[in-house]
């Protein structure tokens, strides 16, 4: 069997609880570049639409794993109503920004979310997007 180079993929959200937890795991299986604001291979703004659609139209990663969220259940309280704050911005626009680039450069998105809303509980069947929390 021929050697294989490892999948290139770009993450978003590394430094996170789960993000982290997938690099620790997962390095060593693929050629991953780290973006956020800060302790990342490669700094970018994800409060930025051109910042988010720019650097994954120019990465060579054939997916995008994205972790990033704003996970503060109290700060995000405070900015409940606030379309233009962080927690909508990386919430909510962000991800769209992702699956805007990864289809306009033939990309794999894959989007991470919800980590903090159900209690792991059940089992007699997955959890769907339809089940309250």
């Amino acid at each position: 069997m021929p050697n294989q180079s490892p999948k290139k993929v770009l993450v978003a959200g590394s430094t996170g609880l789960v993000g982290s937890c997938f690099l620790d795991n997962c390095r060593k299986n693929f050629s991953i570049t780290t973006i956020g604001r800060q302790n990342t291979d490669k700094i970018v703004n994800l409060m930025s639409r051109s910042d988010v659609l720019r650097t994954i139209e120019e990465s060579i990663a054939q997916a995008v794993i994205n972790f990033a969220a704003f996970t503060n259940v109290d700060g995000a309280e405070k900015e409940k109503n606030n379309r233009d704050g962080e927690v909508y911005t990386i919430n909510t626009l962000l991800p769209s920004w992702l699956a805007e680039a990864c289809k306009s450069s033939g990309k794999v998105l894959y989007h991470i979310s919800t980590d903090y809303v159900f209690d792991g509980k059940r089992e007699d069947k997955p959890y769907t997007e339809k089940d309250t929390p």
